[in-house]
Parts: C-alpha cells; sequence; structure tokens
C-alpha cells in the first residue's frame, strides 16, 4: 500500500470505523494508527521513482520533520522536492523546453530556511526564494518585501554584508529611467526582521552603505575631472539611491544629488536633464 493510500485508509477509518451509532473512540482505539507519512519512507520512494526514470540526485537537506534535494536529468530537466509528513509538500519542476534554466537548492550559512534559487541563463540573472517547513508539515515561503523596489525584482544574492552571522538579501534599485550615461542603479538590501526580510533602514548595514557611497563619489571625483558630466550625472542619482536605500530621508537624497553636480558646468541641455533628475527624486522616484 502506498504511504498516500495509508494515509487516505487511516484516516477514513477514523472517521467511520468508530462501531455502534453513538459510540466514542477511546485512545487506545487509535493504537497503530499514524496519521502522515512517515518522513524517510516517502523520500526514498520519491527519489528511488525518479532515479529509476534517469534523474540524478544532487544536494540534500534534511531537519525536523523534513525531507529535501534537487536533481537533474540528462534531457536538461531540474527539480526540487520537500517531503514532510504530508507527503510531497513542495515540488517545483524546469520542464525540458526551459532547459537553459534550472532550479536548485543553496545551503546559505546563516539561514535555517531552505534556499531555491531559479538560475536564468538567458538572462544571467538568479532569483532565490526561502522555503520554511512547519510542524503541521506545511511549508510557507518567507516573506520577503521585495515590491518596494519595483516590479521584476527578486533575490539576486545572499550575503552577510555586516559579518554578524546574519546574511541579508540583496536585489537591485533603480530609477525608472535614464539619467546621463545610463540608468542609475544600486543594491538593494533586505534585513532580517518580524519573520522575514524587510527593507534596510537606518543604522542597518553601515559598514557596506558606506563602501557604496564612498565608491560613487570616487567616481563621481573621476567623471568630474574628465569633464564627462553625463557619467557625473547618473553617479549623483545614485548617490540620493544610497540614501534612499539606507532610510534616508527625501531631503537627504536630495542634498545628496545636489553635492554630487555642485560646481559643475553645464551646458542648457545638460542643465535641463540636472533639473528632472533632482525633481525626479524630490518627486518620490515616481514609476
Amino acid at each position: 500500500m502506498s504511504s498516500n493510500l495509508a494515509l487516505l485508509v487511516a484516516t477514513l477509518c477514523l472517521v467511520g470505523c468508530g462501531g455502534p451509532s453513538g459510540s466514542r473512540l477511546a485512545m487506545h482505539d487509535l493504537a497503530g494508527f499514524s496519521i502522515g507519512v512517515d518522513v524517510d519512507t516517502e523520500t526514498r520512494a520519491v527519489t528511488d521513482n525518479l532515479t529509476s526514470r534517469g534523474f540524478v540526485l544532487g544536494l540534500s537537506q534534511s531537519g525536523e520533520g523534513y525531507r529535501a534535494f534537487d536533481a537533474s536529468h540528462p534531457d536538461g530537466r531540474t527539480l526540487v522536492r520537500v517531503i514532510t509528513q504530508v507527503g510531497i509538500a513542495i515540488a517545483l519542476d524546469v520542464p525540458t523546453h526551459e532547459r537553459d534554466d534550472a532550479v536548485r537548492l543553496r545551503v546559505v550559512a546563516g539561514i535555517t530556511d531552505l534556499v531555491v534559487t531559479r538560475i536564468d541563463s538567458a538572462g544571467d540573472r538568479e532569483c532565490s526564494a526561502l522555503l520554511r517547513p512547519e510542524p503541521d508539515g506545511r511549508v510557507k515561503g518567507v516573506p520577503i518585501e521585495l515590491d518596494y523596489f519595483g516590479e521584476g525584482a527578486c533575490v539576486e544574492e545572499i550575503r552577510d554584508l555586516d559579518e554578524d552571522g546574519h546574511p541579508e538579501m540583496l536585489t537591485r534599485s533603480f530609477a525608472e529611467r535614464a539619467f546621463g550615461d545610463g540608468v542609475p542603479e544600486v543594491p538593494g538590501v533586505l534585513v532580517a526582521r518580524e519573520g522575514g526580510y524587510r527593507r534596510a533602514g537606518p543604522g542597518d548595514c553601515e559598514v557596506f552603505w558606506n563602501g557604496e557611497e564612498v565608491r560613487r563619489r570616487s567616481e563621481a571625483d573621476e567623471a568630474r575631472r574628465a569633464l564627462d558630466v553625463p557619467r557625473v550625472l547618473r553617479l549623483a542619482v545614485e548617490l540620493a539611491l544610497v540614501v534612499r536605500g539606507r532610510g534616508g530621508a527625501m531631503a537627504a537624497q536630495v542634498t545628496a544629488f545636489d553635492g554630487a553636480i555642485a560646481g559643475l558646468v553645464l551646458s542648457a541641455e545638460e542643465a535641463r536633464g540636472a533639473l528632472e533628475a533632482r525633481e525626479y527624486i524630490a518627486d518620490g522616484w515616481p514609476e
């Protein structure tokens, strides 16, 4: 009898095998019944089935009440499975026609949740999600506050920015339009908070943000010496984005922009571009 069928039979017996009408089940009547599947037995059944079909097992992880693994097939298919007392709680698959992509488990120091990464080779991008097995056998997605960073934002990197043993999530924070010589872009940082990951605020990852600011100021000084106004303008917007990323107020963002372009000799067209950028920042980075 398969494990899923055993679960169904056990459940039906609990409901319908109580004896005469009106009788009650005593606890000793339930001896020998178990609700749910045996995780190790179910995992062996699932992996045996996959290997018999040509899949090669990859990384595996286990914890209290769950087993997880990824696997790949010579034809390009990849998958991730999470097994709990309910059976296969999570099944993620990348089919053959998307063989340039892949889905994998990852082990990240400092994170106890399951990290699942979708690798988009066509776009040269990796996007990760966190899964949290619950005691009742369900697996929940860990909330990650990505909406703030715009449509299409995802966790592209997981790194311990301040070396405190608690990794942060990194995405991209960018202006919705080009300024100067390109679209301004800085990392977007999410920190562990309230059972999930929330965007960084004042005081978070100060060493990291200081480094981002120093690097852009140095590049802006270099561009200024080269009279490369478009590059200075883009970097000025990025410096405002850095202030925004670390939770700074709108006034501080505008001040960062003003300081980066102060003293530049601008043509009429460049002055219009600088004014548009400043208004864009002051208006709250509209989409």
